[in-house]
């Protein structure tokens, strides 16, 4: 038997019709050039989203691969984070969907054809998540390669176009090399040369080149996601699904003394905070602190102490024999009892924040807190579940729903506009309003700035009026001429809006170091008022 290429068994990196992959991908690269370059996002995330997600579903009836029902429902979380990037403009919100789109679109990919999601845990979200970046970099090199033979064979076995391209590539070093040695020695060559170069418009080359490097490497990323979803290299095996990975070192003994010793503790930690923190603000004060002072102090470390606390149990779930039904009802048990301390915990951790808030306001650090420090204290209900029903694996999806609902909880709540809300409440509950803080705020916070603009509040209009006409001329400046596809829902209701407000007895003035207007005699710029702040005349600067 010869040892031709037929009779070879196909690599495990090949794959069949590589050519529609690779057309694919080069639309999908087209797509990220087009939405994407040079444009700020708006519209294109979620065209994007629906485009890519669309394609892969279109190559996999092709393929005649049918998507595992267990990832397909990622479809609709993913649609609508990518949809709140065209609507919410408030950055960390934004992150975090463009951040969690993406993540769960690789979870979704990996679990395409195989599905299996809800069965994975801790291990084999981390695992797949380097499998993606793996093949997403590995798996494009060989696909390339089968599709450019898939491509010449069925040129009736002649292959002419590849000497061809091989020819132009060797030639063309040396046609520059030439040009230039000619140029520089017959200036009439050099002229007609120079008219060549300008017809071509060569400015336009570096250009050209950032456009194709950004299809070309687009297109690479689509060929390894496409292929890792639609061709997986094989069925993937659950990490320590059929028996533990780790063997039990720790018995009931030891774990009851880690639990019981840090219960006691907690006990005597929330002893003291129904005392001081749940009793009143008088206790506080009888204590030698102030109010703002015990607020302020500890919610970080209490939100360190939780996390922690649900890291200890993990691991000693993982850790610990129960060889009885009485040992395993113990443990539950000790584990319930912190579960229930770390509560408290929780609620006093909003409680020192929401004492802070009282006094300074809200700002987006302590409204993330606020959303943060919730789930990861409902972090604890898939834990105990899954610890009852011995199936510490159920834990990892349930932490998966948990970071739906925080990016979920964000998009819901609406950042800005939410601390808008809380801070002209406090002003109109003891008159002070931090003006200087929510004109840096995006455009999420507009609709709650613009009727208390029109009140007949001189002092609030006296530093509203100056910022909110700088954030009009920025609008005007950087998203009138904007093309589609950074076309931003927040972004226009806002220049929309602030159209309609009377700004005419402020004025913008030009300089080369920076836009400027006048907050009352003060000259403050552009910047400083929407992206840093300013401490207004009359009103409220305890902003800390």
């Amino acid at each position: 038997m010869t040892d031709s290429a037929e009779s070879q068994p196909p690599s495990r990196f090949s794959i069949p019709n590589a050519t529609r992959f690779v057309a694919a991908a080069f639309l999908l690269g087209l797509s990220v050039d087009y939405l994407f370059y040079d444009k700020p996002l708006g519209l294109s995330f979620p065209l994007f989203i629906g485009f890519g997600s669309l394609a892969l579903l279109a190559l996999a009836l092709v393929e005649r691969v049918r998507p595992a029902l267990s990832g397909l429902w990622l479809v609709i979380p993913i649609s609508a984070f990518a949809a709140m990037v065209y609507v919410r403009a408030e950055p960390l919100t934004t992150f975090v969907n463009v951040a969690v789109t993406l993540a769960l679109g690789a979870l979704w990919v990996r679990a395409f054809a195989h599905g299996r999601l809800f069965h994975f845990g801790l291990l084999d979200f981390v695992i797949n998540f380097i499998l993606a970046v793996m093949e997403t970099i590995l798996r494009p090199w060989p696909i390339l390669l089968d599709a450019v033979e898939q491509a010449a064979s069925r040129e009736s076995g002649r292959r002419v176009w590849l000497p061809i391209a091989r020819g132009l590539l060797i030639a063309l070093p040396f046609l520059c090399l030439f040009s230039a040695l000619l140029s520089a020695a017959d200036l009439i060559f050099a002229d007609r040369l120079r008219d060549v170069l300008e017809w071509l418009n060569l400015d336009n080359i570096p250009e050209l080149v950032a456009h194709s490097l950004t299809i070309a490497l687009a297109s690479l990323v689509a060929i390894g996601v496409l292929a890792q979803a639609i061709r997986p290299f094989s069925r993937y095996s659950l990490v320590g699904a059929e028996r533990d990975l780790l063997p039990r070192p720790l018995g009931l003994i030891e774990s009851g003394i880690v639990l019981g010793s840090i219960n006691l503790l907690f006990a005597a930690f929330v002893a003291i905070q129904f005392r001081y923190l749940f009793g009143g603000t008088a206790n506080i004060t009888e204590a030698g602190y102030t109010y703002s002072e015990y607020a302020r102090k500890g919610f970080g470390e209490l939100t360190a102490v939780v996390f922690i606390t649900l890291l200890i149990l993990l691991a000693l779930a993982s850790l610990t024999r129960r060889a009885t039904r009485s040992e395993g009802a113990a443990f539950i048990g000790l584990n319930v009892i912190m579960i229930a301390f770390v509560g408290v915990i929780v609620v006093s951790a909003l409680q020192r924040l929401l004492l802070y808030e009282e006094i300074f306001g809200f700002t987006r650090l302590r409204t993330y807190s606020h959303v943060a420090i919730i789930w990861l204290g409902a972090l604890f209900v898939p834990y105990l579940v899954a610890l009852a029903a011995g199936r510490l694996r159920w834990f990892a999806p349930g932490a998966l729903f948990c970071i739906i609902g925080f990016t979920a909880t964000l998009n819901g709540l609406n950042v800005d506009r939410f601390i808008a809300e809380r801070n002209i409440d406090y002003y109109h509950r003891n008159g002070k309003l931090h003006a200087n803080y929510l004109i840096t705020l995006s455009d999420d916070v507009l609709p709650e700035l613009m009727p208390l603009f029109s009140r007949n509040d001189s002092a609030v209009a006296d530093v509203l009026g100056p910022g909110l006409l700088c954030r009009a001329d920025r609008l005007a400046r950087e998203y009138a001429d904007a093309p589609w596809q950074s076309a931003h829902l927040s972004h226009r209701a806002a220049s929309d809006a602030l159209r309609e407000l009377p700004l005419s007895r402020w004025r913008i003035y030009r300089h080369p170091y920076g836009d400027f207007v006048y907050v009352g005699a003060n000259r403050v710029t552009c910047s400083e008022l929407l992206y840093s702040g300013v401490l207004e005349p009359g009103l409220t600067s305890e902003y800390r």
